[in-house]
């Protein structure tokens, strides 16, 4: 499986975490504002609001990858807590970065958006990781 795989190489999730990090200030600055890319987004947005589901997706991959990196090459205590906490503050980062950057502005319901996508991908990462411990520990016993 995928996962057992990845769980063989720690440092793998903590790059892979800070690349997803690296890319999401990258969409954040004025190449990627609502109007230079409405073009293309306006040909996938029917009755969704694509942007919605933008932050979302993006910010759940964040929080899967992100508690990959936290729980393999960490020892703090609570490592759900940590992962929690650096996602929300990472989207908080984020928005404030977008402030400076012209064309881009600070939204207080996209903070909200991407914890929201960042607590779905931690859950999930949790959720599968302890059905994997769970299947391994099946042997054992």
């Amino acid at each position: 499986m995928l996962f057992d795989k990845l769980d063989n190489h720690p440092k793998l999730w903590l790059r892979l975490t800070i690349l997803w990090m690296i890319l999401i200030i990258i969409l954040s600055t004025p190449l990627f504002t609502p109007k230079k890319t409405a073009k293309y987004t306006d040909k996938i947005t029917t009755e969704i609001n694509f942007r919605f589901i933008a932050h979302l997706v993006v910010y759940f991959i964040l929080g899967f990858l992100l508690s990959g990196a936290v729980r393999l090459n960490f020892t703090w205590k609570n490592k759900l807590v940590m992962s929690i906490a650096i996602c929300i503050l990472y989207s908080i980062f984020d928005e404030f970065h977008q402030y400076f950057e012209p064309g881009r502005r600070l939204r207080l319901i996209d903070i909200g958006t991407n914890s929201i996508g960042s607590l779905f991908g931690i859950a999930v990462h949790y959720f599968i990781f302890l059905r994997v411990k769970k299947e391994r520990n099946k042997g054992k016993y």
